[in-house]
């Protein structure tokens, strides 16, 4: 897989590319992001960005797969950037075993950001259309545990707490959210909680 990095800090560039030594990386410049194919994921430093081209940013995470690295996650910033199209949100110096996995899940069509993040966007969308009754996804083919899942994730628990109340692994909680997923065709959590399933 190609992937397009942007930063002015050749320190960083190094670091990330070293760290996604399988695949493809190419540091660019900003004028070559328009002419990145669609599907291509952009990891960008967001200290380096103009306030201008961060503006822009959210255009072009409409279009294809962003990741913003940044020198200092916001809860607050973080949550912005996730409900405006960006894709992956991290410290730019995440540990190097874990930005694979980060590149890995948005490769997926998935949301990447640390926990308290997603937790935030979750419980923000459940306070803010409480009674939703919009229904995209079907739940008719969950066995009794996965529907159990599913309805802690639509309280917007995280991992942690829906095994800590099912007294089951958070490892079991990841395979039976992967399960619920592919079940009823929601591309990740945030989708899920944010349409609901009937």
């Amino acid at each position: 897989m190609n992937l397009a990095l942007y930063s002015h800090k050749s320190t960083l560039l190094e670091r990330w590319s070293n760290a996604l030594k399988w695949h493809e990386c190419h540091a660019i410049n900003w004028s070559q992001v328009a002419k990145l194919a669609e599907m291509e994921p952009l990891l960008v430093h967001w200290e380096t960005m103009s306030t201008e081209q961060q503006e822009q940013l959210k255009g072009i995470a409409l279009e294809r797969p962003v990741i913003v690295l940044t020198d200092t996650p916001d809860m607050d910033e973080g949550r912005r950037l996730i409900l405006a199209g960006v894709r992956g949100y991290a410290n730019a110096f995440i540990h190097p075993t874990l930005l694979p996995e980060v590149v890995e899940e948005v490769r997926k069509g998935n949301v990447w950001a640390v926990p308290e993040i997603l937790q935030a966007i979750l419980k923000s969308f459940l306070q803010s259309k409480p009674g939703q009754t919009t229904i995209n996804y079907d739940c008719s083919q969950l066995s009794e545990r996965e529907f159990e899942v599913y309805e802690m994730l639509m309280t917007g628990a995280s991992n942690k707490e829906i095994a800590r109340s099912l007294k089951i692994t958070e490892r079991t909680v990841k395979a039976h959210v992967a399960a619920i997923l592919r079940k009823t065709g929601a591309p990740d959590r945030v989708h899920l909680i944010v349409h609901g399933v009937t």
